[in-house]
């Protein structure tokens, strides 16, 4: 996977140009695009690439959390290195309040850490190595760090 953000259409479609929408043109992504990609893509063997991109990911933040698009470079410079939210003025209109979060949460909580849930209620994690030991999570037992395979007190 390559480390860019996931545009909703190709700039050379000739659709593209009818809207400057940044979720739902070239310009741009709706945040839930970019979550299932990378979630697919460390699914699909990619969690290398999709590591390194995170740290894209968190420039993005610092604007607030992911709301309704973000441009893409080629169309908005970036802030601070992280892709520029759109506007909810004239004539994006975008609501930063639509947000894409439970997206986002399934793509940190199962695709990064690696932890699912089954039909059956039963939670599992199965730590991948780069994440086991550098994380520490609080719960209502108290602190608990990441292992390779479980959490451990």
């Amino acid at each position: 996977m390559k480390a860019e953000p996931s545009p909703a259409l190709s700039p050379r479609d000739a659709d593209a140009g009818f809207s400057v929408r940044p979720d739902h043109q070239w310009n741009g992504a709706y945040p839930a695009w970019p979550a299932d990609a990378g979630r697919a893509a460390v699914a699909l063997g990619g969690r290398a690439g999709v590591m390194e991109w995170i740290e894209g990911l968190r420039r993005t933040t610092r604007q607030g959390p992911p709301g309704q698009a973000h441009f893409v470079e080629e169309a908005a410079p970036t802030v601070d290195g992280g892709a520029r939210k759109a506007p909810g003025q004239f004539p994006y209109l975008i609501d930063w309040a639509c947000s894409s979060a439970g997206a986002w949460c399934e793509f940190v909580v199962g695709g990064v850490l690696g932890v699912e849930v089954g039909l059956d209620g039963v939670v599992t994690a199965d730590w991948p190595a780069d994440v086991a030991g550098s994380l520490t999570m609080t719960t209502s037992e108290g602190a608990v760090t990441v292992g390779a395979d479980r959490p451990s007190p």
